[in-house]
């Protein structure tokens, strides 16, 4: 099993979208976004060649960003080469805060959460009402590096 880490692109994240535990993510990309996090500081991480994440920093400023991810199905039977790969990359981001919000509503809410506390998040904020664009609420995350290779 071989885990590989390359660069985003739209019709990476067209792929993840189409299975359908991401269906909801269907409007979102026809607005264009995918084509925009393509250009940005975003990864796709790939076993054997087949898409397992795609997620990037979007910086606010310098220092700090948001992180994003969308996972696919296939994922959960990766989980360590998957958890490493993404450890390493959120390690190398050149970044001292990152953040990360996890829709409350969603199939895979208690996943995320655990995931993001894996990563080394801590909880900020257990529901920041109307976060999100479609006016759903998020639980907040953030990692503040001590030693930041900004």
């Amino acid at each position: 099993m071989m885990f590989e880490m390359v660069k985003l692109t739209a019709k990476h994240l067209e792929e993840l979208i189409a299975e359908p535990k991401n269906m909801h993510l269907v409007s979102w990309l026809a607005t264009g976004h995918a084509d925009e996090l393509a250009k940005a500081d975003s990864v796709t991480g790939m076993v054997d060649g087949q898409i397992m994440f795609c997620g990037g920093a979007l910086p606010y400023w310098t220092g700090r960003a948001f992180i994003w991810g969308v996972f696919s199905e296939r994922s959960k039977h990766h989980g360590i080469p998957v958890f490493r790969g993404i450890k390493k990359w959120i390690d190398e981001r050149p970044y001292r805060r990152l953040e990360v919000d996890v829709p409350l509503d969603v199939w895979f809410t208690d996943v995320a959460k655990r995931r993001v506390r894996l990563l080394g998040f801590g909880l900020e904020c257990e529901r920041a009402k109307f976060y999100r664009s479609n006016g759903k609420d998020s639980a907040l995350y953030s990692l503040v590096k001590e030693h930041p290779n900004v």
